[in-house]
């Protein structure tokens, strides 16, 4: 959905996320494998505009608490905005 063809199926499990070395490249690259564009057109297509509206279409991140970067990424955000008082309590 995140490049114009949302009845694509590439992906990859959320296991197999963290044996990934590049997993920013991989992502890129299966943006680009899903594009369906060949040739100039998939060498000038914007993978990392594109990447960034992955997290637009994901309705439940809980699943990605399986990943252990991730869960580090959210104790951080959330000492972040507690430090900083971004957060009010009702």
């Amino acid at each position: 959905m995140a490049f114009g063809a949302p009845s694509s199926r590439n992906g990859l499990t959320i296991s197999q996320l963290e044996e990934l070395p590049d997993p920013k490249a991989d992502l890129h690259e299966l943006l680009r494998e899903a594009s369906g564009l060949q040739g100039r057109r998939r060498r000038q297509f914007l993978a990392g505009l594109r990447a960034r509206r992955v997290a637009d279409f994901i309705d439940d991140f809980s699943p990605l608490r399986e990943l252990a970067a991730f869960r580090v990424l959210e104790d951080e955000l959330g000492r972040v905005i507690e430090a900083r008082h971004w957060c009010t309590e009702v």
